[in-house]
């Protein structure tokens, strides 16, 4: 089951630290998600703050 950090919405699988910003908090509750290829070049990236490569969720629900 895939989750998603708390703070820079990275999705990961297993991991139970985020391997981008060392974040321990995860949700699996998330709406949709964008795979950054080139987040230099990416409009998706910059609005979501998004400096990495990688699967990101868009949307974190809160409850």
């Amino acid at each position: 089951m895939s989750k998603a950090c708390k703070n820079c919405r990275l999705i990961v699988e297993t991991e139970t630290t985020c391997p981008l910003c060392q974040g321990t908090e995860f949700t699996e509750r998330f709406n949709s998600t964008a795979q950054i290829f080139d987040p230099a070049k990416s409009e998706i990236a910059a609005r979501l703050g998004v400096k990495a490569p990688g699967r990101y969720a868009i949307k974190i629900k809160e409850k």
